[in-house]
């Protein structure tokens, strides 16, 4: 009964330990792809500043 316990602890563990590199790893996705979409507009966005400012 001990090592049933034991082997779901160890079970339940490891599930949280997959799950929160999964949300990390989602996390550093999000943030490149924001990065990436503010440093592609950034040219445009400047442009249309200067040309806006005249």
């Amino acid at each position: 009964d001990l090592e049933k316990l034991g082997s779901h602890v160890r079970k339940t563990a490891l599930i949280q330990q997959q799950s929160i590199k999964t949300e990390w790893k989602l996390a550093k996705i999000a943030f490149v792809v924001i990065i990436v979409f503010v440093l592609s507009w950034s040219p445009y966005a400047c442009v249309t500043l200067i040309a806006w400012a005249g």
